[in-house]
């Protein structure tokens, strides 16, 4: 596949605005904005994930729960 940035034509909206500089605007979101917010998102949901089980571990069948325990 074609990187955008090797295309060397470009096809213009009515309003002037180029459709290659819309791509590359949106690439540059998806690299230095999005794909980053991913990882961030993914760590604190590790994160989150490992703080419910340390404070509140999840009771399986077969376990011994004390009906007196809450």
């Amino acid at each position: 596949m074609q990187k955008v940035g090797e295309i060397h034509h470009e096809v213009h909206y009515n309003n002037g605005s180029s459709i290659k500089d819309s791509q590359l605007r949106t690439e540059r979101v998806i690299e230095q904005e999005i794909l980053p917010a991913i990882v961030k998102l993914s760590e604190v949901d590790d994160w989150l994930s490992e703080e419910i089980e340390r404070t509140n571990p999840i009771r399986r069948e077969g376990d011994n729960v004390d009906p007196n325990d809450s």
